[in-house]
């Protein structure tokens, strides 16, 4: 099974290298446009850039949610069938993360769903290998939901009480489980106070796990050691529903990971534990020496990290002593306690702590890891973030009303940034990506055997100009300018007429865009209802199946991402084709996928937005 699961990655490694070859950027995830939304499912692929081998059998991710627009939670799993369970938990515009390690498919990919529309950040912070003892449930299960009684009476935990619950033996989870990874959650707590999970038949450490509020729905994931029969302590220090669904477990026996018997408080800024009794001040390394117990050649400590009484909303982010990477741990409020659980690797005995606002942490740490047998910690990288994914920026386009009136417009409000009436004869327009100047093909009525492109600010003013050969249109962008033939198909440098490339088929082909690097092309051509867009890297042909357009009166000015990894365009429609009833901007992914519109309009334009 291993060695097919690999034969199957190795398979799709392939296909990205030759989309590679083509130096057309391979997108880290396909999204269903920006925001997460509850009817589209993200597909992230941790093995895109080589770090993750393809045998590995589950990946560590940090997954935050921001700006929700209500209530929900987010489930992340292997793609294939959802299980019934969360990761994390959130209300209507909180920022919250949650550890997870999440089991891959066959194809190496990790679905994640939501029950609100969300923008989702993913980070990933190191992986399972093959044959490692922490051995991942083909899915989490549900162990422990004291609503429901499951694993429990049903009834509410009591302020001050100690749950047992056995763990080992519940389903996917042998009885002879040493230690086990799992997601708890409290939920709809009666005050502000905390949750400390640790082995029964030991004492309940001072720690905590996750901090709660009132009327609070709190997650986070827990790697403990199992009592000797089996369960696992929750202790509560208010009255609290609590909910527990497994994900991994280490087998008795089994090395790499050693567990403590209780967790140990290694920083403690409040109080002075592993430094000064100060909060972290904004950007400044803190180091955590602290570790005793944890031997020289240790690779990670398994760690709870805590924000407390923060001046402002902001992050805490752990990781190996160095540059700090961009990415958090933790996401907190002003005032609010907030705890995340990490695998935070470390070098020379150490690691830092980092903050954006002053706040106070708190770190504890449950065990740590050794080798790369079972666990390969990394400094946390930014896998997907939806805020930066299919979205449009400055909401601009272009109308014309006339051959001789030309317009430039606020997409949002549909107001008239400037007018270009003294031009004639300008057509397909282009915006920068960075929405600092537009750009026109210049065929005026009185000289249609010559063109040339008029490159202007968003104040209307002419900045830039270039005359091209006779019969020949060109396009600027924020770089470079690259001419076109729309009868020959060939293109070349306008400045140099040097020609770079000609298109086969001998079809009539009109270049549409190119991206920031200039390492793709878009081509198109549009008639009737239909219009069809192909894609070249680097002059080496077709790397993608056509970009299609919802059928319409045509779809006009299509435009790539910087980095060319997606599309938009505008879909024109007749007013009588009820399969296009208004106008519209549409974003796709190269391989035709629609994941994202913009608020519709009804005046006919051309030229498309810039990208975020």
């Amino acid at each position: 099974m291993i060695v097919q699961r690999v034969q199957r990655r190795l398979a799709g490694a392939m296909a990205l290298c030759a989309l590679a070859v083509g130096l057309v950027p391979v997108p880290a995830a396909a999204t269903s446009g920006a925001a997460l939304i509850p009817s589209f499912t993200l597909v992230v692929s941790p093995l895109v850039g080589g770090k993750i081998p393809f045998d590995a059998v589950a990946v560590a991710l940090n997954v935050t949610v921001t700006e929700p627009v209500g209530p929900g939670y987010v489930t992340v799993y292997p793609c294939g069938d959802r299980p019934g369970v969360s990761n994390l938990n959130y209300v209507a515009g909180q920022t919250v993360p949650n550890f997870v390690i999440a089991a891959m498919d066959e194809a190496g990919d990790v679905c994640i769903d939501t029950i609100a529309t969300t923008d989702v950040i993913v980070d990933i912070a190191g992986y399972v290998p093959a044959g490692s003892p922490l051995t991942l449930l083909e899915q989490p299960t549900r162990f422990l939901d004291t609503r429901d009684g499951t694993g429990a009476p049903k009834r509410r935990v009591l302020a001050g009480e100690t749950l047992p619950v056995r763990v080992a033996g519940s389903p996917g989870v042998p009885s002879s489980a040493a230690a086990v990874v799992f997601n708890a959650t409290a939920v709809i707590a009666s005050g502000s106070g905390f949750v400390t999970v640790f082995p029964c038949g030991r004492p309940i450490p001072e720690t905590s796990t996750l901090n709660v509020t009132a009327g609070s729905i709190v997650p986070n994931l827990v790697t403990t050691a199992v009592g000797a029969d089996g369960t696992v302590c929750i202790y509560s220090s208010v009255d609290t529903d609590l909910v527990g669904d497994v994900a991994a477990y280490l087998p008795a026996g089994s090395s790499g990971v050693t567990l403590f018997d209780a967790p140990k408080r290694v920083v403690d800024t409040r109080s002075g534990i592993g430094g000064p009794a100060a909060p972290l001040a904004s950007l400044v390394q803190r180091e955590v020496t602290n570790l005793t117990g944890v031997p020289a050649g240790a690779t990670a400590v398994i760690a709870n990290l805590t924000a407390t009484e923060a001046t402002a909303a902001g992050w805490m982010s752990a990781f190996p002593c160095g540059p700090v990477p961009p990415v958090s741990n933790v996401n907190y409020s002003a005032g609010q306690n907030i705890a995340n659980h990490a695998y935070v690797p470390i070098v020379n005995g150490r690691f830092c702590l980092v903050s954006n606002q002053q706040t106070h942490a708190v770190v504890d740490i449950a065990g740590y890891v050794t080798g790369a047998a079972a666990f390969v910690p990394m400094t946390p990288e930014r896998l997907y973030d939806s805020r930066e994914q299919a979205k449009v920026k400055c909401n601009l386009g272009v109308s014309q009303d006339t051959f001789n009136h030309t317009r430039l417009m606020d997409l949002t409000t549909w107001t008239q940034l400037a007018s270009f009436d003294a031009y004639t004869g300008l057509r397909d327009a282009a915006i920068s990506p960075d929405c600092s100047r537009i750009s026109f093909v210049h065929q005026p009525s009185d000289r249609p055997l010559a063109s040339g492109v008029l490159v202007f600010d968003r104040a209307g003013s002419l900045v830039d100009s270039l005359t091209v050969a006779v019969g020949d249109t060109a396009f600027v962008t924020d770089l470079g300018i690259v001419a076109f033939s729309t009868f020959t198909g060939r293109v070349y440098d306008a400045e140099t007429n040097e020609v770079l490339f000609t298109l086969p088929n001998g079809q009539s082909w009109r270049l549409a865009d190119v991206s920031g690097d200039g390492g793709t092309l878009l081509f198109g051509s549009s008639g009737g209802d239909w219009a069809a867009f192909d894609v070249y890297g680097g002059y080496l042909g077709p790397v993608a199946v056509p970009v299609s357009a919802t059928k319409g009166m045509g779809s006009v000015a299509p435009n790539l991402s910087p980095d060319g990894t997606y599309a938009s365009y505008l879909v024109v429609c007749a007013a009588a084709n009820p399969q296009c009833p208004r106008s519209s901007v549409i974003v796709a992914t190269l391989d035709g996928t629609v994941v994202d519109q913009l608020a519709s309009w009804d005046t006919p334009l051309f030229g498309a937005p810039a990208w975020a």
